[in-house]
């Protein structure tokens, strides 16, 4: 049985990204993006808040997933916070650089970052060679 809490983390990072792309595909062109780079730092933060549900302190053993090929443990919830910080001071430092470098592309960059930041704390989480 997968448990829905084991990758809350990595759904939580999917449903930004795909939820900024969609924002964007209905936005006028003439707005401002800030409002992506507030969504994207609001979905960080949710998978920041939702990593303690994604391990049951409670019990000794890891949390298994898909099978067992993905298994959360302490270590695994140790990296899944480290890629999660990383990427908040991405999205952080990104916002200034947009500023003085204005693009049509940063609404793709922040998918990207957000997609790139579910795949890596996915890897985080594997148990087999395999599931890389």
């Amino acid at each position: 049985m997968t448990l829905l809490s084991s990758f809350l983390p990595e759904l939580f990072l999917v449903v930004t990204a795909s939820l900024i792309l969609l924002v964007d595909l209905w936005m006028p062109k003439t707005k401002d993006r800030l409002v992506l780079e507030f969504l994207a730092a609001l979905g960080i933060l949710g998978a920041l808040a939702s990593l303690p549900c994604s391990f049951s302190y409670c019990s000794t053993g890891a949390v298994p997933a898909f099978g067992g090929f993905l298994r959360t443990d302490g270590l695994a919830v140790f990296f899944k916070m480290v890629i999660l910080l990383g990427t908040l001071l991405t999205v952080l430092i990104s916002h200034r650089f947009f500023k003085a470098q204005p693009t049509l592309y940063k609404t793709e960059f922040l998918a990207i970052l957000l997609f790139s930041a579910a795949g890596a704390s996915a890897v985080a989480s594997a148990q087999e060679l395999i599931t890389l």
